[in-house]
């Protein structure tokens, strides 16, 4: 019986690693695609000019590993 439990216990403990490793791809994705909208959501675009369109200014380009950082600060403050 005590093998049995063993290996029941062993079982649980795997499945329950593989279920955290999971959730936390998951969560990963998740945030990433919610970073994803909210950056489109929020491009910045440069200061209208006379005669010109927003289709030719275009948006300006944010490169969100420089300006975004899961410690709530920025990417540059995290750079040594």
């Amino acid at each position: 019986m005590a093998k049995f439990e063993a290996e029941r216990d062993e079982l649980i403990k795997v499945h329950e690693e593989k279920k955290m490793r999971l959730k936390k791809e998951y969560m990963e994705k998740e945030l990433d695609a919610a970073l994803t909208s909210l950056m489109e959501k929020h491009k910045l675009r440069p200061p209208a000019r006379k005669g010109a369109s927003a289709a030719t200014l275009g948006p300006q380009v944010v490169d969100v590993a420089k300006t975004w950082c899961p410690c709530g600060g920025s990417a540059r403050d995290t750079e040594t």
